[in-house]
């Protein structure tokens, strides 16, 4: 999965990126296996936002869980 964070849509898969990864309990493998892509892949997308990186681990940090790079 390659994507611009440019392209016209990148918002719309970052939302469902997003929607997906709370619906997997914010465990990046699960996440990806319903979006059809590695975990590593997912991450990257994510990283070309920061602020929903940032989300994502303050989410997994309340849950006990370790943040992802």
């Amino acid at each position: 999965m390659q994507i611009n964070p440019g392209h016209d849509d990148f918002p719309a898969l970052l939302a469902e990126a997003l929607d997906v990864i709370v619906m997997a309990g914010f465990d990046p493998k699960p996440a990806a296996e319903r979006l059809g892509c590695s975990s590593t892949q997912l991450i990257k997308l994510l990283q070309h936002e920061p602020r929903a990186m940032a989300w994502w681990n303050n989410c997994r940090l309340e849950r006990g869980l370790h943040r992802l790079r």
